[in-house]
Formats: structure tokens, sequence, C-alpha cells
């Protein structure tokens, strides 16, 4: 809608698929953050990208996608409405998805999790501390430097 935040290129604010259109971008990265899907809000979310995409393909044809799936928290941040399982099973719908509609799913969880499929500790910068206060979701620069070097060499 006109109410949305949109994003700036070359100093204006437009939709995202006219900002792709105008950057002739056709490589699209997409990565959703967690909010889309608590409390298991799968449908939803994949029907928005559905219609990102569709949006996007109007304007720029011959774009090509890779969706990101959605990174770990750490264990101790987990809540009733986020945790890593319904994470995981978002994951793998997202990947579903991918294939049935020849888009390349990149799955950077498992270029960021520990043995035991949570967000690292030296990949956290706010980690949940004694006094419950931190999220257990937001990267340090170490965690951002492991998820482009995923990136970097599980992509085209």
């Amino acid at each position: 809608s006109d109410a949305s935040i949109h994003p700036a290129y070359n100093g204006e604010e437009m939709l995202l698929e006219d900002a792709i259109a105008q950057m002739g971008a056709k490589k699209i990265y997409i990565m959703l953050g967690m909010n889309d899907i608590s409390n298991g809000n799968y449908t939803r979310t994949l029907d928005n990208i559905t219609t990102l995409v569709s949006r996007i393909l109007e304007k720029t044809p011959d774009a090509v996608f890779y969706f990101e799936s959605v990174t770990p928290r750490m264990e101790n941040s987990e809540t009733s409405y986020l945790n890593n399982d319904i994470i995981a099973t978002f994951n793998s719908k997202l990947a579903e998805y991918c294939v049935e509609n020849e888009h390349y799913f990149v799955n950077v969880y498992e270029g960021v999790c520990d043995e035991n499929g949570n967000l690292p500790a030296a990949y956290c910068g706010d980690p949940v501390s004694e006094g419950g206060k931190g999220m257990g979701i937001h990267f340090t620069y170490a965690g951002c430097a492991a998820w482009v070097d995923y990136l970097y060499t599980h992509t085209a």
C-alpha cells in the first residue's frame, strides 16, 4: 500500500519490484525474518513470497531467485511462538517451494549453526543473559562473516 515502507534507489522511494528493475538486477537474494514465521505462519508467508516473486517477474522477467533459509536461534532464546523446530519446518517448506517453482534454496541455517542446530554464542550479538534480556537471534560480525562465506561457497 501507499503506507508501506519502500526502499530507496537513487534517492527515490519506490516499490521493491521497481527498484530491482531500475537496478537491472538479475539475481535476487531473499531472506525473510523470523517475525514472518512466528507461530507457524507458513502458509501466509509462502503466499507473500509468491506475490513478491510475481511482482518482481512482471518487471524483471529474467530474474533468478535465491531464497535463503531462516537462521537459527540460540537454544536458550527459544519461545513457544518461535523456536528452531518452527524455523526448521519453515525452511523445509521453503525448500519445497523453491523446487516446485524452479528457484534456488540456500540453506544458510546449516552454515551458521552448531552441532545441535543452534546459533553458536560466538555468532550471537544479543544472547539471553541471566536477567532474561537478549533475543538470541542477531548476528555478530563473525556470524555475518560465516553467513557471507556460506553464500559465496553455495551460490553461483
